[in-house]
């Protein structure tokens, strides 16, 4: 029997691997420079893509994986806009009023 609290067969890739291996390895590697949400995103996007279909319906699981990856690429857009209005805009804006 399975320990569906610590080894759930939905979340056992193979080879002694588990989808939480893959996902500490992935968020060490490419979560430098994330937000902690970014984080958050970025893990259960991997959750759900890689247990498409063993715990769930199949396309239920890819559809939240794909919310997970719209919320992490949105979060990466506005952060984005963010930083060109506070480093880029504001500055433009405060050195024209300078000039009048």
């Amino acid at each position: 029997m399975t320990d569906q609290v610590n080894n759930p067969n939905h979340y056992q890739i193979g080879c002694g691997i588990e989808a939480k291996d893959i996902i500490r390895a992935a968020v060490n590697q490419l979560g430098v420079g994330l937000t902690p949400w970014q984080v958050v995103c970025l893990a259960n996007f991997l959750k759900y893509r890689l247990r498409a279909g063993d715990k769930d319906d199949l396309q239920q699981d890819i559809d939240k994986s794909n919310v997970y990856r719209d919320m992490l690429r949105h979060d990466a857009e506005r952060r984005v806009r963010d930083d060109v209005t506070t480093n880029v805009v504001r500055p433009l804006i405060r050195r024209g009023s300078d000039d009048t």
